[in-house]
């Protein structure tokens, strides 16, 4: 698991992994966009 905390507060069990493959789907989503747009502020 990538967050290791203790029994109470545990994320790994609150968060599936579906969800988190989502979110990790979005944050390379949200890279490539912001990529794109300094590429296109560059070539102004």
């Amino acid at each position: 698991q990538i967050f290791q905390y203790d029994d109470k507060s545990s994320l790994s069990k609150d968060i599936p992994t579906l969800e988190i493959k989502k979110l990790q789907e979005q944050n390379a989503n949200l890279r490539a966009a912001i990529a794109q747009m300094r590429k296109e502020m560059e070539s102004l």
